[in-house]
């Protein structure tokens, strides 16, 4: 019964996380944020609420930190995929060419903390000690850090610190109701997903990091892709990218929610060293998109073809997965 409970479940997450991100939209316009803004700060932060509710889930209640660490690099690595198809999905050629100022720097301040990970769990392969204050790793402290300037940077250099000075209009209390609502289905759905994803890993003898970066961050990340979809066909680029790159940016950040939650032992200290697998193949692929947001769009994007920066993105998932499960394997990671 695992694998219906999975897919009944994910339905529950796709269907809520849409329809919360829908509700966040109509209450974030009334804020007077820009398009760009509203996705790296607003509908990111939203849509990202599956992957709180399953990562603590999966490290608090079922004990799987691995399955909490893949999750949440999974989805790092599903966005940027996502990025990468839906200018062929949209017919637009390409989301990533001629991007704004403050997407190129949440992808950017993503590859911090992505290098961030990786060096933290690099050291402890080397045999470091474990370091870090009140159960919490230093490396999920260096996160929040990060986190919390690349915010403030992204904020201040793309709206000059203006951004909700535009017209504000008073929430109907109605939206407010089916707001909390939806954001309570996450909440139960993604607690469950957590315990269906642990399920999965022992009863197939599947590796709990395996297992989050496909199952679920596929699961998790849907509300992401529906929303960065539904932009991209209205013509707004801008918040379709920004939506999947503030995604990523508040998904690294989670490790640091993670870890407070997290009470045996200090995270870094406590998962598996083949995390440092998913967690550099994601820092590549931010890498490339990030190459390709400097590039002018073409003045006549080819509808329905990927672009090739786009297409090195889909070959690197491809071929790093292979090499993950390959490597995660052969060193019983």
């Amino acid at each position: 019964m695992l694998w219906p409970q999975f897919f009944i479940c994910a339905l529950i997450i796709i269907v809520s996380g849409s329809r919360l991100s829908l509700y966040a939209g109509a209450i974030s316009e009334k804020t007077g944020f820009s398009a760009g803004l509203m996705g790296i700060l607003v509908l990111a932060v939203i849509t990202s609420f599956p992957e709180i509710f399953t990562s603590i889930g999966a490290a608090t209640l079922v004990n799987a930190p691995d399955l909490a660490m893949g999750d949440l690099l999974g989805a790092v690595i599903i966005n940027v995929l996502a990025i990468a198809i839906l200018g062929m999905l949209s017919a637009k050629g390409s989301l990533m060419a001629g991007q704004s100022r403050a997407n190129i720097m949440t992808a950017a301040f993503t590859a911090l903390m992505l290098l961030a990970v990786i060096t933290s769990i690099g050291l402890r392969i080397a045999g470091a000690p474990p370091s870090g204050a009140l159960n919490i790793s230093a490396a999920s402290f260096i996160l929040a850090l990060l986190y919390a300037t690349g915010i403030f940077f992204i904020y201040r250099g793309a709206s000059g610190g203006g951004a909700g000075a535009g017209a504000r209009n008073k929430i109907d209390g109605t939206l407010k109701i089916k707001f909390i609502a939806s954001a309570t289905a996450i909440a139960a759905s993604g607690l469950w997903l957590a315990r269906i994803g642990k399920g999965i890993s022992e009863f197939y003898g599947w590796g709990e990091m395996s297992v989050g970066i496909i199952l679920m961050a596929i699961a998790t990340t849907m509300p992401e892709f529906v929303v960065s979809f539904a932009a991209a066909k209205r013509g707004s680029p801008h918040m379709a990218a920004g939506n999947l790159l503030g995604s990523n940016l508040f998904n690294i950040f989670i490790i640091f929610i993670l870890d407070i939650f997290f009470r045996e032992g200090e995270l870094f200290s406590r998962i598996s060293p083949s995390n440092i697998l998913p967690a550099s193949l994601a820092a590549v692929m931010t890498g490339i998109a990030l190459y390709a947001m400097f590039k002018r769009p073409a003045k006549e994007p080819a509808a329905r073809r990927i672009s090739p920066e786009a297409g090195v993105i889909i070959a690197v998932f491809l071929i790093g997965h292979y090499i993950i499960f390959k490597l995660a394997r052969a060193v019983n990671w």
